[in-house]
């Protein structure tokens, strides 16, 4: 496999540096400048306070739940926008999130939180065909307006409402814009008025990260395609969600694998031939071809390597690029490229999940732990992490809070993801000595197995882990023997410290031979 160039700068390097303490059989995530998960980049050392060029949008306030995904897609379509405009620091929608919902109404205490100089906050409300928004810029140490506009006009302006309002908030922080400047906060994906909002339906799904989400977002930017046909980046999030339906082992009552496949790759295609340089097209891609190719994922690489060079500051790129590496064993890689992430993006639970797993690979229990506590701490509903927080917790010696943890996964999962806490309730309950239990929480995940000739690797892993544990070793096996692909996403998972009970066993050896990439890191 190619080797990659380390990444530089002590903000990335200081995200490795997490410390997981055991204490009276707990284990407390500590990030690097002491404070609690979720861990970030640290601030530069020797500074008084925020630069007066950094700022964050907080996310409008509307009293109408259905015009939540505009409210949200109006404030990270700003935050995108301002980004055009280097000499602002600008801090990303999860972590403004997570600070905003902490410290309600709080301004001084949101701004302490991001450290930041500069608040832009607003309100939306429609009113029949009218979009009415109030929005202004806040100075956060001492709550006072600098600027406040509000708008009336048709909801259909809302492109031109958020030009406006990235433009103005961009002069009156960092001064007079340059042509460059401005022509960069000018652009748009498109201009049609009813794809954008399609669009932003979308993205207000797909953030969810859930079957039925997902599907419905799918619709949207499909819809959003339909009514501006030269849409690039509607194309390529419809291949995106086909490849997280392919990636999760979500199912369609009418689709089979190989029909997402191709509607993935008929997206992919149809977004790179509007632009060429659409990193997000090119980043689904690479994505799509790991379930081409998964075994040699040819062509996955320098697809990937495409979108970096586009968009080096695109959280996703750099996430699903670590996915890869740590699928292909480069654990090393799979950390700089993760924690590069977070550091665009402090709260990113699917990065923060990723670390726990390829420490976890490592053998390294404890590091695991605290990256776990970090992807809750951004997302206290994110199943997968309770899911491998409880096996953790579980070595380390903290026997209650992994049956809560185990709990916890249960509660959390969503329909067509159960697997997830009943597998891990049914491991801890058989390490507790209660196989009894244990087979009645493993018993409906079972059941979803039968009749099915071919299983997910996730969900056939988790499910083949439980029964590991059980002692049922020839149905571990069955179960196993039935994934496809059996490719590198098998291999990573197979690598499982949970399933070194069977690891020297012929028939395990087999499906890792299988398995493994060729071009995996020794």
């Amino acid at each position: 496999m190619r080797r990659l160039r380390p990444v530089a700068g002590a903000r990335a390097l200081g995200l490795l540096l997490l410390l997981a303490v055991c204490a009276a059989g707990n284990v407390v995530g500590q990030c690097p400048d002491g404070t609690p998960p979720p861990c970030g980049a640290l601030a530069p050392r020797g500074v008084a306070g925020p630069p007066p060029t950094s700022l964050a949008v907080l996310y409008f306030e509307t009293r109408d739940t259905t015009d939540a995904y505009l409210a949200d897609g109006l404030t990270e379509e700003i935050t995108t926008s301002l980004g055009a405009v280097a000499r602002l620091q600008i801090k990303s929608p999860s972590a403004v999130r997570r600070v905003q919902r902490a410290n309600p109404g709080d301004l001084r205490a949101i701004g302490r939180g991001l450290r930041v100089f500069w608040l832009v906050e607003g309100t939306i409300r429609r009113a029949g065909g009218q979009l009415r928004v109030s929005v202004r810029l806040v100075n956060a140490s001492n709550e006072n307006s600098t600027w406040s506009t509000a708008f009336s006009r048709p909801v259909s302006d809302v492109l031109t409402i958020e030009q406006d309002i990235a433009r103005d908030v961009a002069s009156n922080v960092a001064g007079v814009l340059t042509t460059a400047e401005r022509t960069g906060l000018a652009s748009r994906p498109t201009g049609n008025p009813e794809a954008h909002d399609r669009y932003l339906r979308g993205n207000y799904y797909l953030a969810r990260r859930s079957p039925r989400d997902v599907a419905r977002a799918i619709r949207e930017y499909e819809a959003a395609a339909r009514a501006d046909p030269a849409f690039a980046h509607a194309y390529a999030r419809i291949a995106l969600a086909w490849a997280l339906y392919l990636d999760w082992g979500w199912s369609d009552p009418f689709l089979t694998r190989d029909s997402m496949l191709a509607l993935g790759f008929h997206a992919a295609d149809r977004a790179l031939a509007l632009d060429s340089n659409d990193a997000e097209g090119w980043m689904s891609r690479g994505y799509l071809l790991t379930f081409r190719y998964p075994r040699t994922y040819q062509g996955v690489i320098p697809a990937f390597e495409r979108a970096l060079a586009l968009a080096p500051r695109n959280a996703e790129v750099l996430h699903q690029y670590a996915s890869v590496l740590i699928q292909l064993g480069d654990y090393d890689g799979a950390m700089r490229w993760a924690a590069r992430a977070v550091a665009l993006e402090p709260d990113r639970p699917i990065s923060f999940y990723l670390m726990a797993n390829a420490t976890l690979r490592e053998g390294r229990v404890a590091p695991a732990a605290g990256w776990a506590d970090s992807a809750l701490a951004s997302d206290p509903q994110f199943y997968p992490a309770y899911s491998v927080r409880a096996r953790v917790r579980w070595h380390l010696g903290d026997r209650v809070g992994a049956k809560a943890d185990a709990e916890a996964a249960r509660r959390s999962s969503p329909t067509g993801a159960e697997y997830w806490g009943e597998c891990v309730q049914a491991l801890i309950a058989t390490w507790s000595g209660d196989t009894a239990a244990a087979r009645v929480y493993l018993a409906p995940a079972l059941a979803r197995l039968e009749g099915r000739a071919e299983l997910a690797d996730r969900e056939g892993t988790n499910v083949a882990m439980a029964l590991v544990a059980l002692g049922d070793r020839g149905r571990a096996y069955d179960v196993l023997e039935r994934i496809r692909p059996r490719g590198a996403q098998l291999w990573f998972w197979l690598r499982d410290p949970d399933f070194d009970p069977v690891r020297d066993d012929p028939r395990f050896q087999t499906l890792i031979r299988e398995a493994r990439p060729p071009e995996a890191a020794r």
